[in-house]
Formats: structure tokens, sequence, C-alpha cells
């Protein structure tokens, strides 16, 4: 009786949660939500950069012509200081202030790692479109495209862009974010026409962000998924409604700006939801607050 007993102890602990075998992320029948969700993320952003090359070769007829003209959808043309790059900026340099702030108050809680380094990331995104603001490629005074040190300056600063931003995002290693930022600043400085500049910037972050997250099995948790689903799908669907609706009242409401604003209103919405979902205290890691 007593074998029996223990023998019954054994498969019961090993059948419980905590003595399960781990899961394999390659699973279907085991695949996490937020596992759903990058791939859903990879799909939606390898869809929408075929979109624009087959609108560019003339296969489509779908997207807004003042998007696929400037590779953005943007608005209050008349009004320099409410344009849509300006109030990007705006609404990035107020975000990442805020975002900083709560940072200091929650930088102990489980799930932190999203919001980490969010703050600099939407500041540089945010300056990003005060260069696109203060220096128009199109319009009545264009600027020519920059040589000698001055680009050297500008992939410098791209590279700064897209390290920061990649940096961000917990699971991309900073050596291959800086990496990473080193192949795809040139590329898009030298090789990108300035209409796909948008569809190329996205569409590098979104994919090498999510295929990170996806293929690194360590920290699939509760916050792994939330990640997933609040901060990493909603960009990716604002794009198409930028791309499709910019004529249909996208534009009116800001136009790009939108979208920018789409980024920390996510993670604004992740850090609520990770705070109401934060376990007892005494259990696991408490909230620091300051």
């Amino acid at each position: 009786t007593g074998k029996r007993s223990h023998g019954h102890e054994c498969g019961a602990a090993w059948g419980s949660p905590l003595h399960r075998p781990p899961r394999h992320p390659s699973n279907p029948a085991t695949m996490r939500v937020g596992d759903a969700a990058n791939g859903f993320i990879i799909a939606n952003s390898v869809s929408f950069l075929a979109f624009v090359i087959a609108h560019d070769q003339g296969l489509l007829d779908l997207f807004s012509p003042a998007f696929l003209k400037e590779g953005f959808c943007v608005g209050n043309k008349e009004t320099p200081y409410l344009q849509s790059h300006i109030l990007a900026f705006y609404v990035d340099l107020v975000a990442a202030t805020a975002l900083w702030l709560l940072n200091r108050r929650v930088s102990g809680m489980q799930g932190f790692a999203p919001l980490k380094s969010a703050p600099s990331a939407i500041l540089i995104h945010g300056l990003a479109h005060l260069g696109i603001w203060s220096h128009p490629m199109d319009g009545p005074n264009p600027m020519p495209p920059p040589e000698g040190a001055k680009l050297a300056v500008t992939i410098a600063f791209l590279w700064a862009f897209f390290f920061l931003l990649l940096r961000s995002a917990p699971k991309v290693p900073p050596a291959h974010a800086a990496f990473h930022a080193a192949l795809h600043a040139p590329i898009l400085q030298l090789l990108v026409p300035p209409q796909f500049g948008f569809t190329y910037v996205q569409t590098v972050l979104l994919l090498v962000v999510a295929c990170y997250d996806l293929l690194t099995p360590k920290g699939k948790d509760k916050f792994y998924d939330l990640n997933a689903l609040v901060i990493g799908c909603p960009i990716g669907i604002v794009g198409w409604c930028e791309a499709l609706g910019c004529e249909f009242g996208y534009r009116r409401l800001g136009g790009h700006a939108l979208y920018d604003a789409t980024i920390p209103a996510s993670m604004f919405a992740y850090l609520a939801i990770a705070l109401a979902v934060q376990p007892p205290l005494g259990q696991g890691k408490e909230l620091k607050t300051q």
C-alpha cells in the first residue's frame, strides 16, 4: 500500500502544473497566447509589406494615394506646427516623460521588462519625426539628401534609432540590437526610397522583435502573453488603418500622429493590466514604489 501511495503521489506531483514538462513553443497543441499573437504580428507585417510592393507595381489599388506618395498619412500641412510629424513629436515627448516618471514608481513589479527602456525608445521615435518635419524631402522647399559629414551624422542617428527601439524589446540582447541597427541604418538611408521608409522601419522592427519573442523559450509567462497582445499587435493594425483610411477621416484626426500615439497608449494599457494582475504581497517579487 505504501508503494502504491508513493507512486500515486509521484504521479500526482508530475501531473500538477508545477511538475509538468515544459511547453514546446513549436507545438500548436501547447502554444501560448503570446506565441499566437507573435505569429499574427509576423504574418501581418509580411502582408503589409506585400501590399505596399503590390501597390508600387500597380497590382493593387486599395491604399490611400497620399500614403503611397509620402509613405505616411500627413495632415495639417497648412499649419506647420500642427502638422502630423510635429504632432507625433509632441505626443512622443509627453508620453516618454510620463512613462519615465511612472517607471520610477513601478520598477520592481513583475512584468516590468517591456517598459524598462520604453521611454528612450519613444523619445528617439519622436525625434525622428521632428527631423522629418524640419527637413522635408518634398513640398515647395525640399531638402537635398545629406552628403559627407551630414550623411554620417544621419546614419549615426538612425543607428541609435534602431538600437534603442530594438533594445526596448526584452528578448533582444544589446549586442544583437546593435548589429541589427548597424545593418538597417545604412540600408534605410542609402537604399530605401523615402516613400517606403515607414514600411521598411515597421517591417524590420515588428519582425525582429516578434521573431526573438517567439523563438526564445525562456520567460514565456502571462506577461509575455500580455506584451504580445497589448503592445505588439495594435501597432501593426493601426498601420493598415493609416494606409487604407488616410482620406477617410484618419488624416483629419492627426494622421500619422495617431500611429505614434498608439505605441505609448498600448504601453500604458499594458502597465495598467500588469499592475492589476500582480501577485499578492509576499508571493513572488513585490511591487517597488518610491
